[in-house]
């Protein structure tokens, strides 16, 4: 009895055809393969999991590139409109695709505003991390200060779509914390504030967020900068070892 095995043609040919030109070679009456080289299956093998390789790269390029394209367009409607205009009919149209694309990449209207305050955050944190052109830890202390600020003042919206997320979800503002902390630190292990680190941290943090409150409610950049300047001043000034009375 013979026995019939069908390879794909693989030498000389890219992967496509290796996968779509079979060739049925037969088993001689002793199970022998006659004619055909082991080097030649495993180029067969090669070029079968070469091409799922392909196919899976592009996959998860396009899958990115569509989530991306999702995000963007959201970020577009929401500074545009304001977090009452985050709808998911919106951002399709905004994207070009259709809903249950969205739904695929981001299940609801809610996992789609989580990934965009992740995203937005993710970013932001990124130019706080980046390395600063000074070592002293109160300027240190003041350019993240300011640009929390900022960033509220540039992205209203996302800010106040983070703020929200924040009551439910305070692991978000972790690495922020942890970030400004350290910095605290270095100022009391110094000697310029007076109180523990974690006393310090926590008026720092108030101090700040307590501008950024203030970035919904129609004040122009000029006053909420200039409260701010005012804040920070004064909480640095009631932690200070030099106003120690």
């Amino acid at each position: 009895m013979r026995d019939d095995y069908d390879f794909a043609k693989s030498t000389r040919t890219p992967y496509a055809k290796a996968l779509t030109n079979p060739v049925t070679i037969r088993l001689d009456d002793a199970g022998v393969i006659p004619n055909v080289s082991f080097s030649s299956i495993s180029l067969v093998y090669s070029a079968r999991v070469g091409a799922m390789a392909d196919v899976k790269t592009r996959e998860s390029i396009l899958s990115s590139s569509t989530e991306d394209a999702i995000l963007s367009a959201a970020a577009e409607v929401l500074e545009r409109g304001g977090v009452a205009a985050l709808t998911t009919r919106a951002v399709c149209e905004a994207a070009g695709v259709k809903s249950p694309t969205l739904y695929h990449y981001f299940g609801d209207k809610d996992g789609l505003a989580s990934a965009l305050v992740r995203r937005g955050w993710t970013e932001f944190m990124a130019r706080k991390r980046a390395a600063p052109d000074t070592d002293d830890p109160m300027t240190l202390l003041r350019n993240g200060w300011d640009q929390a600020v900022d960033f509220a003042l540039k992205r209203p919206a996302l800010h106040a779509l983070y703020a929200a997320q924040l009551r439910t979800q305070p692991e978000l503002a972790n690495e922020a914390y942890a970030l400004m902390r350290g910095r605290v630190q270095r100022l009391v292990d110094r000697g310029v504030f007076k109180v523990a680190v974690d006393e310090a941290a926590r008026a720092v943090w108030a101090g700040c967020n307590g501008v950024l409150a203030l970035t919904g409610r129609g004040l122009s950049r000029r006053e909420i900068e200039a409260t701010s300047d005012l804040l920070f001043d004064a909480v640095v000034a009631r932690l200070s070892v030099a106003n120690r009375s």
